[in-house]
């Protein structure tokens, strides 16, 4: 018979130490920014000023930091592990809410291991429910079951967003081929740089790895289906996160280190055999599982219905809140342009928009059918090389949906336009929030 678990026979103490460790970074990490971002232009707007306000403020999110820090011990420890971990969950949902707010939207790099905390939980409670509370740790194989289910559906959620947002985009070759470019400069010699102009050239390559992220994503389901696809589809997972490090410079730390959490340590050793509960369900334990899905549900038609929702779509991806709509062209932003405006020709492109972001100034440029773009953001604020900058500001080029440009041929618009900024930077200021 084929254990359902890689951890089936043994304890799994490391499992839960881990998860709660990483959510104890995420509480560090999350803590350092909010108390040193302040409000500012990339702010989301429709944020209420009372949250905006607890921004580059130390004792509010020390406060969160210490707290969530002291959850997360009674989970390792063991120690009112429900309530610590619940601590430990709110007070890093409150400080990641307030970084999003700050900086205009999360960051998503955070989400993995306080979803396995939240399973974690739920696979606890689970257990009393139905065979009381546990001596040892005995209620932490439906855990372990719950955080790896928590994990499957992080990644089943992220690729069922993509095919609401549209089967046509991901399978399109263009759409990563335009993340690729806005990535990568061109002309790299290391074998990544190589690696990306060969995505970037071939649409047949860079359309597999899209739907490949598609199938890989959905097949996380089998994260709960036996140790044998458990370990497959981690190690699927894990090719897909070095494949976006590779092609975009997005470190999915946390995810790479829970994937081989919940489907090692031993991958080279057989699990030790099934660990079915030795405790027999308690008096009334259907009645109060019952009660529980009961109130899951009455929770999530809550969420779902509540006014908050709007705010929390709008926050995190699911589309433009109240009061985020895209602000006009400030004059601090317009001055870098010097008096380039939509239908302009630039370096042999025309201008079709022109677009303020936080943090950055983005042109979109049509040449018959192509169509492309250019990026200006303040110098060193992406954590990798442009294509081209100035003393004060890096470029960067990428697509804009339809064939994607020669590379060779969007060249001319981005010199054009750094030799006009390069002309003017000393004599502007930089725009406000960059």
């Amino acid at each position: 018979m084929t254990a359902w678990s890689p951890w089936a026979g043994r304890s799994r103490a490391p499992l839960r130490i881990g998860i709660a460790a990483l959510v104890g970074v995420d509480l560090l990490v999350l803590g350092w920014l909010c108390a040193h971002i302040e409000a500012g232009e990339r702010s989301r707007e429709a944020a209420p000023a009372w949250l905006l306000g607890l921004g580059g403020e130390v004792g509010p999110a020390l406060v969160l930091t210490v707290l969530g820090l002291v959850g997360v011990a009674g989970v390792i420890t063991r120690r009112r592990p429900i309530l610590s971990g619940a601590l430990a969950l709110a007070a890093c949902g409150a400080l990641c809410e307030l970084h999003a707010a700050l900086v205009g939207g999360p960051m998503r790099i955070f989400f993995f291991a306080g979803v396995m905390l939240l399973g974690w939980l739920i696979g606890q409670v689970v257990h009393r429910a139905l065979h009381g509370r546990p001596r040892g740790a005995e209620d932490e194989r439906l855990a372990e079951l719950g955080a790896t289910a928590a994990l499957a559906a992080n990644y089943v959620n992220a690729a069922i967003s993509k095919l609401v947002a549209g089967v046509a985009g991901w399978a399109d070759a263009h759409h990563l081929q335009a993340i690729v470019l806005d990535h990568h400069h061109l002309g790299d010699p290391g074998l990544l740089g190589r690696y990306a102009a060969a995505v970037i050239e071939s649409p047949t390559l860079a359309l597999t790895l899209s739907l490949a992220t598609l199938v890989i994503q959905l097949g996380a389901a089998a994260l709960v289906l036996g140790a044998r696809a458990r370990r497959l589809s981690a190690l699927l997972l894990l090719g897909f996160h070095a494949n976006v490090l590779a092609l975009t410079h997005i470190f999915f730390a946390q995810a790479m280190v829970l994937l081989v959490l919940v489907s090692a340590p031993w991958w080279w050793r057989r699990p030790a055999g099934d660990d079915e509960p030795t405790a027999p369900p308690i008096a009334g334990a259907r009645r109060r599982v019952g009660v529980l899905v009961a109130l899951a549900l009455a929770l999530g038609v809550a969420a779902w219905t509540a006014p908050l929702r709007v705010y929390t779509r709008g926050a995190h991806g699911g589309g433009a809140g109240e009061g985020d709509a895209r602000p006009e062209l400030p004059a601090d932003v317009l001055a870098l342009l010097g008096g380039l405006e939509v239908g302009a020709s630039l370096g042999g492109w025309t201008i079709e928009a022109i677009e303020a972001r936080p943090g950055s100034l983005r042109l979109v440029l049509a040449r018959g059918a192509e169509r492309g773009t250019v990026e200006v953001t303040r110098r060193g604020a992406r954590p990798f090389d442009p294509p081209a900058r100035t003393d004060r500001y890096d470029l960067f080029y990428g697509a804009a949906g339809g064939p994607t440009p020669d590379a060779a041929a969007i060249e001319p618009a981005l010199a054009a336009l750094r030799a006009g900024i390069a002309a003017r930077e000393s004599a502007i200021e930089t725009p406000a929030g960059w």
